[in-house]
Order: C-alpha cells, then structure tokens, then sequence
C-alpha cells in the first residue's frame, strides 16, 4: 500500500522514467505467484505424502493384527492337537494293556486245557485198560456173562441206578459176572463220559482261541489306526509350527515398516502443519501484496483509483 501511495506521489512524473520500475513490479508480481504455486504444490505434495504414509501405516497394522490372529488361531489349534494326542496316546496304552492281558489269560486257559486234556486222556486210558481186564478175563476163562443185559448199560448211562439183581439164580456160577458186568457197564459210562469232556473241552478251546485271535485282530487294528492318527497330528503340529514361525517372522517385518513409516510422519510432521496451518494467512497476504504492486504498477502508468 506504501508503494503504491508512493506511486501516485511519482505519477506526475515523466512515465518513461518507470519503465525499471514497471518491470521491477512485474517480477515480483511472478515471483510471489510462483510462491503461492510452490506453497500450493508443498501443501498438497505434503498433504499427499501424508494420506499416503498414514494409508501405508494402517495397511501394515492390519496386516500385523492378522498375523497376531494367525498365530494366536495356530498356537490354539496346536493346544488342541497336544490334547488329542495325549487322549490316543491313552487310548493306544489301554489297549495294548488289554490286549496284553487277554493274552496272559488265553495262555492259562490253554495250559489248563492242555493239563486237563492230558488227565482225561490219561484217566480215558486207565478206564479202557480196566475194561479190557475184565473182558478179557472172562474170555480166558470161557466164563459166560449171564447176567449181561443191555438195559443195564443204557440204565447207568441214564444215570440211573443198575436194577437189582434176579430173585434166584438159574444159572450156574460164571465168576460173579453180574457184578461184573456192572463194573464194565459203569466203566463204560465214565468213559464215554470222559470223551465227552475230552470233545467238550477241545470245542471250548477251539471257540477260545478263535474269539481270542479275532480280539487280537481288531484290537492290534485299532492300536495301527491310533498310531497313524497320532502320526498325522504331529505332522499337523509341525506344520502349525512351522508357520507360527512364518507369522512371526513376517509380523517382525511388517513392525519394522511401520516403525519407518511412523519416522517418516513425525520427521515430516512439523513442516507439514506449518504449511497447512499459515498457507491461508500466506496466500490471503501474498493476494494482497499482488494487488498492491498491480495498483502501484497501474498508478505508474496513468490509472486512477478511487
């Protein structure tokens, strides 16, 4: 405004002589308007930059915050992993045990098979001898066997009482065969008895060791399933493991970006507000200063101004 006022005071004077001053005039004119683009451009350059590093630092916290997830998500499944294991592990200790102890008790019973086995083919061979004894003692001696009847056999397998002897004897003396003849009667029932324990027992043990394989069998399949489950989920921990590690290493990368981008805000912070905050004041005094020099410059040239 000074300038200008000192303009109109000069303004009688010869214009050719302002020619220099004109020219003065125009230059700062473009120099404050090349000011008032380059703070524009800084202001904006500066507001970008910022948007741009705020942006970036966001993106690098998300991308943070999901690896923190990712691993807190695989330590947790590995948690559940460990369990599972364990409880197999359990699983596969039980069974082995049981099966353990089903065969301790499938070898008694077979030593116990074997032992009775052996007493009822032993005591099935003292009856046999006995009974042959008998028969063939009266066959030596041509004594007839008078008192033999068949009932008296199916009687005593019966389970009955033999009947009781005749009234009389018709027949002459033939070595007490009735009595005799009932001692290889029953000798013959607690034979046949004994073979029938002998088929009894050898059925059992044949049932005994069949239900004791199949046991064996579906149990020794178990413990194979049990075990490759547990492969596989220590597989799938390693796995989980391995990638915790991955998580980490790139949550560790993603921290030190930002911990740059940060640096980059703060060390541009203070250059960026003072040109955010003044550059209203700046362009409302450089517009003012613009229209001075033009009055000024106008007044030089013969203008006239309210």
């Amino acid at each position: 405004m000074r300038l200008a006022a000192i303009a109109g005071r000069v303004s009688i004077m010869s214009k050719g002589h302002f020619v220099e001053v004109i020219s003065a005039i125009d230059k700062m004119v473009k120099t404050l308007k090349d000011e008032e683009a380059s703070d524009l451009e800084n202001k904006e350059e500066c507001e970008k930059d910022r948007a741009d590093d705020t942006r970036k630092a966001i993106l690098l916290s998300r991308d943070m915050d999901d690896a923190t997830d990712t691993i807190t998500r695989l330590a947790s499944e590995i948690e559940e992993i460990k369990s599972d294991i364990k409880d197999k592990k359990k699983s596969i200790s039980k069974a082995e045990e049981q099966l353990k102890e089903a065969k301790r008790q499938r070898e008694d019973e077979n030593r116990e098979f074997k032992t009775n086995l052996a007493d009822d083919k032993a005591m099935a061979s003292v009856l046999a001898k006995a009974k042959a004894v008998l028969e063939d003692f009266y066959k030596e001696n041509e004594l007839v066997l008078v008192q033999r009847q068949p009932e008296v056999a199916a009687e005593l397998k019966a389970g009955k009482a033999p009947p009781p002897p005749p009234a009389t004897w018709d027949a002459p003396y033939g070595g007490k065969t009735q009595v005799s003849m009932g001692v290889i009667a029953a000798l013959e029932v607690i034979e046949d008895d004994v073979q029938k324990d002998i088929t009894t027992a050898k059925e059992a043990e044949k049932k005994a060791a069949a239900e004791f394989s199949a046991f064996s069998k579906e149990t020794k399949n178990m413990i194979s399933e049990l075990q490759k489950a547990v492969t596989g989920l220590k597989d799938a921990q390693g796995d989980n493991e391995d990638e915790i590690a991955v998580q980490k290493k790139k949550r560790a990368g993603k921290q030190k970006s930002l911990k740059g981008v940060m640096k980059a805000i703060e060390d541009a912070n203070p250059g960026c507000e003072y040109l955010t905050i003044t550059y209203p004041t700046k362009l409302k005094n450089r517009q003012i200063e613009i229209d001075g020099l033009r009055k000024a410059k106008g007044i030089l040239q013969g203008a006239k101004f309210d």
